[in-house]
């Protein structure tokens, strides 16, 4: 992977290779064993420095947050709740079964 760049995942490393061929005019395999620090100097990546450190710093920003919402799809989608009487006022409170460190809503 090429200096600056802070992304590892393989989708989010297509999707980055795409935005830097459009903004540097320059079409390349980022998984060629031709894909080197010296190709890099010679085609001039140097003059895009910052912009490509802004695109893999998105690119990893938004890899973050796929990560998160996936973890937080397992946390809802193996979560169970309960609507059990409360205070024998014909209201009602939700409970589950605390299994990842959440706490009983009111």
């Amino acid at each position: 992977m090429a200096p600056g760049v802070n992304c590892d995942a393989y989708s989010c490393d297509v999707e980055m290779c795409w935005v830097i061929q459009a903004e540097t005019g320059r079409q390349f395999d980022y998984t060629s064993e031709d894909f080197t620090l010296e190709r890099i100097i010679d085609w001039g990546f140097d003059q895009f420095t910052d912009k490509i450190k802004d695109i893999s710093n998105a690119a990893a920003k938004e890899l973050g947050i796929e990560n998160g919402l996936a973890e937080i799809s397992v946390v809802w989608e193996t979560t169970t709740f309960d609507l059990v009487p409360y205070k024998d006022k014909g209201h009602f409170k939700i409970r589950y079964e605390p299994t990842c460190g959440l706490q009983e809503v009111k």
